[in-house]
């Protein structure tokens, strides 16, 4: 997308909410809920920008808009009034963050505690306490750490990829997320053997020998005493996001009732809690299946959420939860939640 059309988009989005389009669709779609998902949040903003960091900053702002003018309930609650069948307020807000980095509670848990706000945190079970990082944090940095400007990996079966994007000489990098994406498309569907060498290989056409510390960090996992110290607040219910972030489609039913089931029994015994909550990994369309959600629903989660953009109605599956990705700018965001952008989209992909 060049930088004269993200312009003019951001001038419309602008116009729009100037226009008081976002309270009108806010009160259109009162009865409906709005899922947010963020993943990480950082003390500044990343350099070069990540797609799953939000500065504080932005997640201030974004959470005292919530606060402001929707109610905000915890995940569980909300799945249990809603198979109770009880009426909702209007404008119920839920916040989720996915992957379990560590600035869930260094950065966000602070933020969520002096607004008094709920959230919900999915976790990778398996890399919780250690010092591994998922791995297309591990891309994203290898990408960033590169000087060369094209990646050839047909010989893998994948493509030629221009790294031209990113630069050096100016204060603030930039990154193609569109290469990004496509490199991740490939990647995820691999077993994590498979995925590993690629990775490796990756790493050494790139010519990287090591990656940058300081941003690595970044992409850091909570510890169990951190989860704990958020669960006993009251404030913060943890789910299952599996226990090796897997491509979950991949895997026959054994193989993934094993991923789903350690995962929700770790956090079970580790919380002291009967209900769990899921989160697919990667979450869109294309990523999970009805044995997915067979699988989940028949091992006791309450509900599963998806990354499918879109508000929600009391009515629609428990284990196909539409979420609204928040890592976007303030006008952005108060029409994503109200639930205009996706209206827009649909008027735009209709025939």
């Amino acid at each position: 997308m060049s930088s004269q059309f993200k312009g003019f988009l951001r001038l419309v989005l602008s116009i729009t909410v100037f226009l008081g389009i976002d309270r009108l669709f806010r009160w259109m779609n009162r009865r409906n809920i709005v899922i947010l998902l963020y993943h990480g949040i950082t003390s500044e903003p990343l350099n070069p920008p990540c797609s799953v960091q939000l500065s504080r900053r932005d997640f201030i702002w974004q959470m005292e808009y919530l606060k402001r003018y929707y109610h905000i309930m915890p995940l569980p609650d909300l799945i249990r009034k809603i198979s109770r069948k009880e009426q909702l307020p209007d404008n119920t807000a839920v916040v989720t963050f996915d992957d379990g980095f560590e600035n869930n509670y260094t950065e966000a848990y602070p933020v969520l505690k002096r607004l008094g706000i709920p959230a919900s945190m999915f976790l990778p079970t398996g890399y919780i306490d250690t010092d591994k990082i998922l791995w297309p944090q591990e891309l994203y940095l290898m990408l960033t750490a590169t000087v060369q400007k094209e990646l050839d990996m047909r010989d893998q079966g994948m493509g030629i990829y221009d790294l031209s994007f990113m630069s050096n000489n100016t204060s603030m990098m930039t990154i193609n997320t569109q290469v990004i994406d496509d490199i991740r498309k490939c990647i995820k569907k691999l077993s994590e053997e498979d995925k590993q060498k690629l990775l490796a290989i990756m790493k050494l056409r790139l010519q990287v020998e090591d990656l940058d510390e300081k941003l690595k960090r970044q992409f850091s996992m909570l510890s169990w005493e951190q989860v704990m110290e958020m669960h006993q607040s009251g404030l913060i219910s943890f789910g299952s996001h599996t226990v090796s972030h897997p491509y979950l489609i991949n895997l026959d039913k054994v193989a993934m009732a094993r991923e789903i089931t350690e995962s929700f029994e770790t956090i079970k015994k580790k919380l002291r809690i009967k209900d769990i909550i899921f989160a697919y990994t990667f979450g869109n369309h294309e990523d999970f299946n009805d044995l997915s959600k067979q699988v989940v629903r028949e091992h006791g989660a309450l509900c599963a959420v998806t990354t499918v953009g879109g508000l929600n109605d009391p009515g629609d599956d428990l284990f196909e939860l539409k979420r609204i990705f928040c890592n976007v700018t303030k006008d952005a965001f108060k029409l994503s939640i109200c639930g205009c952008l996706t209206e827009l989209k649909k008027f735009r992909r209709a025939p």
